[in-house]
């Protein structure tokens, strides 16, 4: 509620910020990570699929992540490739895994997602000697400003070097 992803109206959202605490609280979230009960809640609530609300209560959908891999070759040419989707499954999964690394709090995590999927681009490119994974959203505009020609555009939240060797791709900080 406090983000206005629901549909219920934009009043609600100040109720919603205001009564955060509460339902941090209730799931344990004001514990310490290494509290039993919050591990316990945890484990339940990702156990049973709760974890991440909107992906089963649809259409709360907040916003559209989108990974982009710019593919470097030792003759300097550069290539720019997304995820390969080949089955409608494969696409679901795909929008929860971004939806995941753009939600994490955890740099080191954040960059491991994206490592694992930079090395499947990596697989389809084998001549290439780095891969920089652009991670970022897609911001629509609102019905005004959409009557007034904006359109959408891209807004980089992260973005990660990976060197690349014969072996497996090494990451190096941007």
């Amino acid at each position: 509620m406090a983000n206005g992803y629901t549909s219920l109206p934009t009043s609600v959202e100040s109720f919603g910020r205001e009564s955060e605490w509460l339902s941090a609280a209730a799931l344990g979230r004001t514990l310490p990570g290494s509290n039993p009960l919050r591990q316990s809640l945890a484990a339940y609530f990702h156990g049973v699929g709760i974890d991440g609300g909107y992906a089963f209560f649809a259409p709360g959908v907040p916003y559209s992540y989108k990974v982009i891999f710019e593919i470097h070759y030792p003759n300097g040419d550069v290539d720019y490739d997304l995820p390969h989707i080949t089955e409608r499954a494969m696409a679901v999964r795909l929008s929860t895994l971004l939806d995941y690394i753009g939600r994490t709090e955890h740099d080191s995590l954040r960059e491991l997602m994206l490592k694992m999927l930079t090395y499947a681009i990596w697989q389809s490119h084998p001549g290439a000697t780095t891969v920089r994974a652009i991670f970022g959203y897609i911001e629509e505009p609102s019905a005004a400003e959409v009557s007034k020609g904006k359109k959408e555009s891209y807004k980089v939240l992260y973005a990660y070097d990976f060197s690349l060797s014969s072996s497996q791709p090494e990451p190096q900080r941007p």
